[in-house]
């Protein structure tokens, strides 16, 4: 069952995002760059910019202490809302200063950027890694639990669907020129990350964590389906 668990998580973390690409590539060329806009702000932010600066943290004593000592306020500040403040902030200078000038401010721009930076992170966190694993240690992966590989690729899911909707959040933001959406952007990735660290750490099973992951993510969809036709007609620079 855990190889089985294993090629789903697979499917949904790599195959999907690599399925996507192809298609984009074949028949939606006008959406690469959005696509590379995507997976370049995932890269730039969450790698490079945030990953980092934890690092150098964690070489002083009173981060530790306050991961150690104050692990809700911790997943709060750092698991939550920092990481949502350097991707919404990533998507919005992207967005700004890059799509908008060149023209990607429409509906399927936003949802093509969402795709490469959820879809690009799922490679990165959970595909790469198993298909590493279940080429070269086949072992390891049939001793994992099979309910937490399925419940690996649903929560990549998730939050897939969860960066496209953000990504439309932030892309109305631009184009209407509405800041008010940036920091709504900022509060629901916030909410998103931090909640299911919660509910772990206080002991509930992992299932609960991922109903919660799931309303959000049916939640982002929901909006994702609701604001096409407003979108999908290319928005006029003021």
């Amino acid at each position: 069952m855990s190889i089985v668990a294993a090629i789903f998580s697979i499917v949904v973390s790599l195959g999907l995002p690599v399925g996507i690409v192809i298609y984009i590539v074949v028949a939606k060329r006008q959406l690469l760059m959005p696509f590379v806009f995507g997976i370049g702000t995932f890269l730039i932010t969450q790698i490079v910019l945030r990953s980092t600066l934890l690092n150098v943290l964690q070489g002083f004593s009173w981060f530790v202490a306050f991961q150690t000592f104050s692990p809700v306020l911790y997943y709060l500040l750092i698991g939550g809302l920092s990481a949502a403040v350097f991707e919404e902030g990533g998507r919005w200078l992207v967005m700004r200063f890059i799509m908008k000038r060149n023209g990607f401010t429409g509906w399927a721009d936003g949802v093509s950027f969402g795709i490469g930076h959820g879809g690009f992170e799922a490679a990165a966190l959970v595909g790469y890694p198993l298909v590493v694993l279940l080429v070269y240690t086949p072992d390891t992966v049939a001793g994992i639990n099979p309910a937490s590989l399925w419940l690996g690729g649903i929560e990549r899911l998730f939050a897939m669907m969860a960066h496209v909707g953000l990504s439309l959040i932030v892309l109305r933001s631009v184009t209407a020129k509405k800041p008010l959406l940036l920091l709504l952007s900022v509060g629901l990735h916030t909410l998103f990350n931090f909640l299911p660290l919660v509910i772990l750490h206080m002991g509930a099973p992992a299932w609960l964590a991922e109903v919660v992951l799931g309303v959000f993510g049916i939640g982002f969809l929901m909006y994702t389906l609701r604001t096409r036709p407003g979108l999908a007609k290319k928005e006029k620079e003021t």
